[in-house]
């Protein structure tokens, strides 16, 4: 009886781990996408790039705890946002999406990338693209907004992500290029910009008439940091910029624009990030603001 009791007991104690254990992977799924989804796209297609992606750990000296001075955010980051879209230039993003939404009564927006545009970091309803939203209905801009998590551009070739903005039929296109996600897998940078060179050629050839706009994903704490294969962040995000130039894409360097920001104020990049890789609410407010700038002051499609 008893060697029956610790056999019921020992198989008990498997079935209870082994369902713990796919509960807390069905939970990290559900945090966040699968990064290395980029990686194994590159792993399939390496006529892609001539290169295949490696894997790797956590880059060298960097770590996901939450910044010192997080509390000390810029003051009135979102003060100006609507006023730079009801006040587009002629030609801009911002002046050809209310163009669009009077002729046709409304615009239909696809959101593609990475955590950012899922607020992730920020609280509820402060995320950037939230409150770019917000800024729209506001400046009588009615849109209808999808937001698709690809976190990088391979994963979002593989999951189907694409595919899904190109259903929408949407009248803009934003893509986040999910730069920190291939730093962080290490995955080469050719690889990365060919997995762009994808994604662009999809849209352009299945939404002729859209406008698509490109954007680097946010700051992040320590952007000196050196991945597995001895590059930083920064490496990644001066190489897409290039490229993105290079192909004539609408690309908005927001990166650049907040760091600056916060250097004009005496602030680090610390003061608006929730944690090691995600901002918090004033960062959130002050990407917003800068991409609604950006697309009113000229940035042309």
């Amino acid at each position: 009886m008893e060697r029956w009791q610790a056999w019921t007991l020992a198989a008990l104690t498997v079935v209870f781990m082994s369902v713990l254990a796919a509960g807390e992977e069905h939970a990290r799924r559900l945090a966040s996408a699968d990064a290395a989804a980029a990686i194994r796209y590159a792993q399939t297609h390496p006529e892609a790039a001539g290169l295949n992606g490696t894997t790797g750990g956590t880059p060298e000296n960097e770590s996901a705890q939450t910044p010192s001075d997080a509390s000390s955010g810029p003051m009135n980051a979102s003060t100006t946002t609507v006023a730079s879209l009801n006040n587009p230039a002629p030609g801009s993003v911002a002046s050809w999406l209310a163009s669009r939404a009077s002729a046709e009564g409304r615009v239909r927006i696809v959101l593609l990338g990475s955590s950012s545009i899922a607020g992730q970091g920020a609280t509820p309803g402060h995320g950037w693209a939230d409150l770019f939203l917000k800024d729209l209905d506001s400046a009588h801009i009615l849109a209808s907004a999808m937001r698709l998590g690809m976190v990088a551009a391979g994963s979002g070739v593989i999951n189907g992500e694409v595919t899904a903005a190109i259903r929408a039929k949407p009248d803009l296109v934003v893509i986040e290029t999910g730069a920190a996600a291939d730093w962080a897998q290490n995955v080469p940078v050719t690889t990365s910009l060919a997995n762009l060179d994808y994604i662009a050629s999809r849209l352009s050839q299945a939404l002729p008439d859209a406008r698509i706009v490109w954007l680097p994903t946010p700051p992040i704490a320590n952007e000196t940091a050196v991945n597995g294969s001895g590059l930083t962040y920064k490496a990644y995000l001066d190489a897409e910029a290039r490229h993105a130039r290079s192909q004539g894409w609408t690309y908005l360097d927001l990166h650049a624009a907040v760091l600056a920001q916060l250097q004009a104020q005496g602030l680090t990049v610390n003061a608006i990030l929730a944690d090691a890789y995600h901002l918090n609410d004033d960062g959130m407010a002050m990407w917003a603001k800068t991409f609604e700038t950006a697309i009113s002051e000229g940035a042309s499609g």
